[in-house]
């Protein structure tokens, strides 16, 4: 590993090339110039697209392009970190863009904490109201292994730590990373899947509370495809892959089972409730509803999350919904009352 560049920022790209320009200039942007890009075309067909990357990379040695066959996103940023020589990791996507000084404060707080991972805060653009994700900590904030129970809080209970964008990461904690090939069918949710290995191995962590990334809204990124059924199986099965890995993860870094098993059963549970009632408001004909909640409501890991949810803990119509389950008539209630 080279020395001599500090970040490596890896920027997947697939058919962006709208967005590419703006992407690309918020890197050369940077006050903080120590730096490379990874820009790793996972089989682009838009030769727009294909010629921006190209352009970039002859212009400035620092953005090396490389053109692959089409992986889906997880492979192509694990294929980014394997062509990388920086000692920190950042992730941009191709239609997002940065701060002009995120690099410049996420080093000042890397020469002043030592951390292994620095997160920060987005902005959402193209929407009508703009609005910044919450503050989830006090600013500059260190989180040790001792406190693990704060990271595993958010990242069952809200989505506002996932995203693999607003982590800028120590090398290390990326490059020994598992084998993903397995989840390469995995589109939905593969920020989480990410993002928890490197949480819980880090020894120390730190929260920038500024606003350093800017999240645009897409039309055509693949979260935003219109409802239909198979959409909402692709979720259901990314899910159990995703919360199956977790949980093996979690059993390995995290020793004491009280700290997290609630929490990821709940939050399980709450995603599985939300998935099922997606489902129920998109799709009208009841022998399919009832096989969807079976598939999501009643399969091994519901069953073994009864153990460890408890109503009381719940909102007052997700406390309703956790009682059906316990009692076996949650998929009948919902088939009655949700329709």
């Amino acid at each position: 590993m080279s020395e001599n560049i500090l970040f490596s920022i890896i920027i997947p790209v697939y058919n962006t090339g709208k967005y590419l320009n703006r992407c690309f200039d918020s890197v050369l942007s940077q006050t903080f110039k120590n730096w490379e890009v990874i820009i790793v075309d996972d089989g682009s067909t838009d030769k727009t697209t294909i010629q921006i990357c190209d352009e970039y990379a002859r212009r400035d040695s620092r953005f090396k392009v490389f053109h692959k066959k089409n992986e889906g996103l997880l492979l192509t940023r694990v294929y980014g970190r394997e062509h990388a020589c920086g000692q920190y990791f950042c992730t941009l996507d191709s239609d997002d863009y940065w701060h002009h000084k995120l690099l410049e404060k996420v080093n000042h707080v890397i020469i002043q904490s030592e951390c292994d991972v620095v997160l920060f805060r987005y902005r959402r653009k193209g929407t009508r109201r703009n609005a910044a994700s919450p503050k989830l900590f006090k600013n500059g904030e260190v989180i040790t292994p001792n406190e693990i129970k704060k990271i595993i809080y958010h990242l069952f209970t809200d989505s506002h730590l996932n995203n693999l964008c607003l982590k800028v990461v120590k090398a290390s904690l990326m490059k020994d990373e598992d084998n993903m090939s397995s989840f390469a069918d995995v589109i939905y949710g593969e920020d989480l899947l990410q993002s928890v290995p490197v949480l819980l191995k880090a020894k120390k962590i730190y929260y920038l509370n500024k606003i350093l990334y800017y999240y645009c809204n897409n039309p055509k990124s693949i979260t935003r495809k219109p409802a239909d059924d198979e959409k909402y199986w692709m979720q259901y099965n990314n899910s159990v892959k995703i919360y199956t890995e977790i949980l093996r993860l979690l059993k390995i870094y995290i020793r004491n089972e009280e700290i997290y098993l609630y929490l990821y059963y709940k939050c399980l549970f709450i995603i599985r409730l939300t998935y099922a009632k997606g489902y129920m408001a998109f799709q009208k004909d009841d022998e399919k509803r009832k096989r969807y909640l079976t598939a999501v409501l009643d399969d091994n890991i519901i069953q073994t999350a009864k153990v460890y949810i408890n109503e009381r803990d719940f909102k007052f119509r997700e406390r309703i919904l956790c009682k059906k389950l316990k009692e076996g008539t949650l998929i009948d209630w919902m088939l009655k009352n949700e329709g």
